[in-house]
């Protein structure tokens, strides 16, 4: 298993709030059945994004996270965006603007968080 360098991780800690007020509900007796359910959810999502934030500088990984947004673009015109956010992030404009283009042609309201999307990340 390859590992990266140690780096820290920025939003862990806001992320491992959620997860926290969900222990600390069941702990006060708020529905502890679904305070656990939900201690579980939330603890599976830091550790999801902690995962993302680890590998996403190895080699291979952007471009298959790209590909995986690509394959299910047609669900969701948000994936489009999404593979063209990270064709940015790749220093890859053409291809980036491509998906962009394909986005706005399926829904034309996608250009508004396609303009938020590309000055986020400059």
């Amino acid at each position: 298993m390859a590992t990266a360098p140690k780096r820290p991780l920025p939003t862990l800690l806001p992320l491992a709030a959620f997860p926290a007020a969900a222990l600390i509900a069941a702990v006060l007796g708020l529905d502890p059945l679904a305070g656990i359910v939900f201690i579980a959810i939330l603890a599976l999502g830091v550790i999801w994004h902690a995962a993302i934030l680890r590998f996403f500088r190895e080699p291979g990984v952007a471009a298959s996270m790209q590909q995986c947004a690509i394959a299910l673009a047609p669900l969701n015109t948000k994936y489009l965006i999404d593979a063209g956010a990270l064709a940015l992030q790749r220093h890859d404009a053409p291809g980036a603007a491509a998906l962009f283009a394909r986005a706005s042609a399926i829904d034309p309201r996608a250009s508004l968080e396609i303009r938020q999307r590309r000055g986020a990340l400059r």
